[in-house]
């Protein structure tokens, strides 16, 4: 799917099945790493450069997120590490790294064809979706509730020739 904005992009993800499928915490990590990087691209990845591809796959309990794009060259796996303490005290400009670098388990990058490849990888097992409860806890099948149509106004008048009063 090709989208033209961070928030196309970021809804067109929330709104994949692979998403709909992933615990919470790899939900929040995917939005966080997607923001953050696509954020970076859009800000520092000079005049030239006009996509980013995203792609996510998940297999053996790992979430891939891809980040293709033809930004000038830099390797974010590099940048220092962030100072200990409150990310919030941070100067701006590198945070996103930082938080970035917490929500995955390993970051590689490379640089291919004039092209930044990011590859991160988070672990964790897809929540599984709870059994739909059919049967009550006696073990008795549950009877489907029928509404009935509503009446038609008709209904309430009294029969032709009765005025409804005794």
């Amino acid at each position: 799917m090709r989208v033209g904005s961070l928030r196309e992009c970021l809804d067109a993800w929330q709104q994949s099945l692979l998403y709909q499928q992933l615990d919470e915490r790899l939900k929040m990590s995917s939005e966080i790493v997607l923001d953050e990087l696509g954020s970076n691209f859009l800000r520092y990845s000079g005049a030239k450069a006009k996509e980013m591809l995203f792609t996510a796959e998940y297999a053996n309990e790992e979430l891939m997120l891809t980040f293709d794009d033809d930004g000038v060259a830099f390797d974010p796996t590099e940048a220092p590490d962030a100072p200990k303490g409150n990310i919030a005290l941070l100067p701006v400009g590198g945070r996103g790294i930082h938080m970035v670098r917490r929500c995955v388990d390993a970051w590689n990058y490379r640089r291919e064809e004039n092209r930044n490849i990011n590859i991160l990888r988070k672990q964790l097992p897809l929540v599984e979706p709870e059994p739909e409860k059919d049967v009550l806890d006696e073990g008795m099948p549950v009877e489907p509730v029928v509404k009935p149509p509503p009446l038609p106004p008709e209904a309430f008048s009294p029969p032709d020739g009765q005025s409804g009063k005794n």
